[in-house]
């Protein structure tokens, strides 16, 4: 049986590696967007779900969640009827995050 914080970074790991696919060209914004899959509320990695001891592992995976924060900020930005047509304005969004 995996422990919370072995699933957590198996996740983070996932994730993070779908950033960097997505950084570096190789995933369009559809495919990623599809693999990402609302991760960070999906999880959810702000807390509100947690116990003492998964909130002590979100604060000290904190800088690696808080890249995974920032994409949902970005995300829920664009989201809309214009969504699909967005792909221009997301890619500088993101690129001000640190690479994975």
């Amino acid at each position: 049986m995996r422990s919370v914080e072995e699933e957590l970074l198996r996740e983070l790991d996932a994730h993070d590696a779908l950033v960097g696919q997505l950084v570096r060209g190789q995933l369009a914004w559809e495919e990623f967007d599809r693999a990402y899959d609302n991760f960070y509320p999906r999880y959810p990695l702000d807390g509100h779900e947690s116990d003492a001891a998964e909130l002590l592992l979100f604060e000290k995976y904190e800088p690696r969640i808080a890249l995974h924060r920032k994409i949902w900020d970005v995300v829920t930005k664009i989201r809309g009827e214009e969504y699909l047509a967005t792909y221009p304005t997301v890619m500088p969004a993101l690129s001000g995050l640190p690479r994975p």
